[in-house]
């Protein structure tokens, strides 16, 4: 060996030398693929426990989600819409003066002097009369009424009063009725009710006034003959028409609650009736004095 020639020996070298490398390029290239191998593995497996997860529902105990992003912000940002605010309901003032009056009175009622028509058994009469109550000149009257005031100057008042007018005994005769009368008057009225204000001398009473219409129910009492023919006796209840009313009166504040008055009325009733065989018609004015308490709230 020691005397083979110099060339053998460096082409011994050179392939030793060669046979490394080739080694070592082979252990990097399986070291590699080793490499691949394992991430491809890992990959493969990550994508099945993703899959398996998202068909189970849920990611298993323990394993940490990523959070997820922040939903961006818009750049201009709408202000929020005030709440309408509702305005308070009024309040509801009550008046500073009672609404309501109730009250009873009683007083001496009369009539004018006036004149009936109409016929008997067809034949015509016309004769003028004193109208008289049942007893003399004067007779007891009664009322009731309700008053509703609007302001503390005005209101409307609904009045019911029962009167009574006889024909004068006097008067009839020469006619054909030894009894005419209407037994009872019974007065319905609307009135618009007017307070003049208190008197500066006495504060306590206060005038008024008010006019007023309405209808009235009789019953008409009718005895009559005519000469040859059989008489004729009636009694029956009648609409009589309309009427027409008018009042002075002066009020006093007993308290807070009570009123008592005085008062003048006068009404005029327009009667047009038809009884058996007989027609009435007359204009009655009844008049009366009143005093009364009322009650108000």
């Amino acid at each position: 060996l020691l005397q083979e020639p110099k060339s053998r020996i460096v082409l011994y070298a050179s392939k030793n030398t060669a046979s490394k490398k080739e080694n070592k390029e082979m252990h990097r290239l399986q070291n590699r693929s080793n490499s691949l191998a394992q991430n491809l593995a890992l990959g493969l497996s990550a994508l099945v426990l993703t899959t398996s997860v998202a068909l189970a529902g849920g990611m298993p105990e323990g394993y940490a989600a990523s959070e997820p992003e922040p939903a961006l912000e818009p750049i201009f940002k709408q202000e929020p819409k005030p709440m309408p605010i509702s305005e308070p309901e009024p309040e509801m003032i009550e008046p500073a003066f009672p609404k309501y009056q109730v009250a009873a009175y009683g007083g001496l009622q009369s009539n004018l002097d006036g004149s009936v028509s109409g016929n008997v058994g067809g034949q015509p009469y016309s004769f003028d009369t004193d109208w008289q109550p049942n007893f003399g000149d004067l007779d007891f009257s009664f009322g009731l009424r309700a008053t509703r005031w609007d302001s503390e100057s005005g209101g409307w008042q609904i009045d019911y009063n029962d009167a009574m007018s006889n024909a004068q005994s006097s008067d009839l005769v020469g006619t054909q009725f030894s009894e005419l009368r209407f037994e009872t008057l019974n007065i319905t009225t609307i009135s618009r009710i007017f307070r003049l204000g208190e008197m500066e001398s006495a504060p306590a009473f206060t005038p008024y006034f008010g006019i007023g219409a309405g209808v009235a129910f009789a019953d008409v009492v009718v005895s009559a003959q005519n000469a040859g023919s059989p008489a004729i006796f009636a009694k029956e209840t009648e609409l009589t028409g309309p009427v027409y009313s008018a009042q002075l009166g002066l009020e006093y504040d007993m308290s807070e609650t009570v009123v008592g008055f005085i008062e003048a009325t006068i009404k005029r009733v327009d009667l047009d009736v038809d009884v058996t065989s007989t027609s009435l018609e007359a204009t009655l004015y009844p008049y009366s004095v009143n005093v009364g308490v009322a009650y108000r709230f």
